[in-house]
């Protein structure tokens, strides 16, 4: 006799039964005679004010914290106002000896149920807690990719999300296990996010502004290509990439590994145990995440599919791909998206991101590298 599915999963089969009487009605195929270039404001702003966080700029006022060379590698502790009342600390990583200007990319790391560090999994230090170098060894093959784009000739630079790393909601007093901290942090983490629904913004749209301004801080660095700007995350950091290129055109090139989830697979696959990403109250009403992508095109987008251990199907990932080309196709530019699907756990392999690696390569590098096989 099989199990009875749990309540929380019925209760994600009715949304989903009540949202599909309801179509999307903001997609790239349902604007009508509308030129390609106006639906895509249009939406970006629609989609704006959803995430509903847009505080007034001010200066960046930026400060280099921490200075070190690692061979021909720099890197510094850096952190710069996003708005009036915070700054987003974040490592800035460039190779010593290489050509100016450098072409950019953010490096967005991800959630994985570990709060207490963010941009540390993306860059190792010297005396990092072992807990960091095992999450590094589980999730990326040992490896602190951001340096890796740096050798390869990039400035890189790599945010603290906000509830993440120097960003998190809990600081523990006194000692405390590292599993505690983590059980304190994604408390406070779910308050928040309700907290930012009351007040009517988002916690995904404090991010979103904030990898934002990343941008911004690219732009005033001295020695970086600002017309070349990418941005590559796994996971929950492929889900802010993709609201990055989506909301931003100066990302000319964007690559998500790992996280490619339409509403109906987040809905059917509702698990109490698994952590859910910050998201837009409302919003998938209009749109669908994939729809939100397609605000990217026609720039280059390079989606990679884990096959093992997702909760999206090679299947159902190729329907959502094809979608996808079909809009990067209607405004000419199907060369500059691509996806491929790995048969892999849910991590960024190091085959993957050298595939990543490449088309960025493509897009943001002069000469051009050789295209990806497909």
């Amino acid at each position: 006799m099989m199990a009875e599915d749990s309540p929380l999963k019925k209760i994600g089969r009715a949304i989903y039964s009540y949202l599909s009487q309801h179509p999307h009605e903001m997609t790239y195929f349902q604007r009508g005679d509308l030129p390609p270039e106006k639906w895509r404001s249009g939406v970006r702003d629609f989609l704006a004010r959803f995430l509903n966080f847009n505080p007034p700029k001010v200066p960046l006022r930026p400060r280099i914290l921490k200075k070190e060379r690692r061979g021909n590698l720099v890197v510094e502790h850096i952190d710069f106002a996003a708005c009036a009342a915070y700054r987003v600390p974040a490592y800035f990583l460039y190779p010593a000896s290489a050509a100016r200007p450098l072409p950019a990319v953010i490096a967005l790391h991800d959630h994985g149920e570990m709060f207490l560090f963010g941009k540390e999994k993306l860059v190792s230090e010297p005396s990092e807690p072992q807990v960091v170098t095992d999450y590094r060894a589980k999730r990326y093959d040992g490896a602190a990719w951001a340096e890796k784009l740096a050798e390869r000739g990039y400035a890189v630079l790599v945010p603290d999300a906000l509830g993440w790393g120097e960003r998190r909601f809990h600081i523990a007093e006194g000692q405390q296990s590292v599993a505690d901290e983590e059980t304190e942090n994604a408390a406070a983490a779910r308050c928040f996010d309700k907290c930012c629904t009351l007040a009517g913004t988002s916690w995904l749209g404090i991010i979103a502004f904030d990898d934002r301004r990343c941008i911004d801080y690219l732009q005033s660095r001295k020695g970086v290509d600002s017309r070349n700007i990418g941005c590559c995350g796994f996971c929950f950091g492929a889900y802010r990439a993709a609201y990055l290129a989506a909301l931003d055109e100066r990302v000319r090139c964007s690559c998500m590994a790992g996280w490619m989830m339409p509403l109906r697979s987040l809905l059917l696959t509702m698990d109490a145990k698994r952590s859910l990403p910050p998201c837009a109250p409302g919003l998938y009403r209009y749109l669908d995440h994939p729809d939100v992508i397609s605000l990217a095109a026609p720039n280059a987008v390079f989606i990679q599919h884990c096959e093992q251990g997702g909760k999206v199907s090679k299947t159902e990932a190729k329907g959502v791909c094809d979608y996808l080309a079909k809009i990067w196709e209607d405004q000419h530019a199907r060369a500059k998206f691509q996806w491929k699907s790995y048969e892999a756990p849910l991590r960024f392999t190091t085959g993957m991101q050298n595939d990543a690696f490449a088309f960025l390569d493509l897009h943001l590098k002069q000469p051009r590298a050789p295209m990806l096989p497909p």
